[in-house]
């Protein structure tokens, strides 16, 4: 299954704009760093209580946490600060360990949250910005030490369709697990049952 675009080579395209002749040396190292591996690594989905949404969120990647993972937290949720400071909290250097994506608060008129390594999506349907960004993020990081976690990825559908969120989910954690990265989707208890199920076949 294929995304409409190829947002590989967009996110490509847009570090190249970025850093200009210094990209080809970052792409190749991307590359290198992150080449396919043999067996492809594992990825989860949560059903996370709505009630204690923020808390169970840490609770899980905590627990990767502890693993000795860095966090690459792309989330669609408003409550980025309240979900790092709970973090902080329990002792989680922010700096140092966690990266988000943030994909929600522009669009919604919130603004930027006051996190360390944060990027905003200006609206959260950029399907090709979600995997630059993270790759950004990546570029600074290790593949068998990084986990990436999707916080609701069900509030995508506010901004955009079952099918074009399916193939995305799809393509972005078959790209992010033949490199070696672990994928997790924190799913809201009470969210859509519809595309819980597309994403349970994602994880198998």
């Amino acid at each position: 299954m294929a995304p409409k675009k190829d947002y590989e080579e967009e996110a490509f395209k847009k570090i190249h704009a970025k850093f200009g002749k210094a990209s080809q040396t970052l792409i190749k190292e991307f590359h290198e760093l992150y080449r396919k591996v043999d067996s492809k690594s594992r990825s989860h989905l949560y059903y996370v209580s709505s009630e204690n949404f923020i808390k169970d969120c840490a609770n899980i990647i905590e627990e990767s946490y502890n693993q000795g993972k860095y966090q690459i937290i792309v989330t669609f949720d408003l409550r980025t600060r309240d979900l790092a400071f709970n973090l902080k909290d329990r002792g989680i250097d922010l700096e140092e360990w966690l990266h988000f994506v943030d994909c929600i608060s522009y669009a919604t008129g919130h603004g930027a949250p006051p996190v360390f390594n944060l990027f905003c999506l200006n609206q959260p349907d950029e399907f090709e910005n979600i995997f630059y960004y993270t790759i950004m993020h990546l570029l600074k990081l290790y593949p068998e030490n990084t986990t990436v976690s999707v916080i609701s990825p069900s509030t995508f559908l506010n901004y955009s369709n079952y099918n074009d969120v399916g193939v995305f989910f799809h393509w972005f954690i078959e790209k992010l697990n033949e490199r070696g990265i672990n994928v997790n989707l924190l799913y809201r208890e009470d969210a859509d049952n519809i595309l819980h199920d597309i994403l349970q076949r994602e994880v198998g």
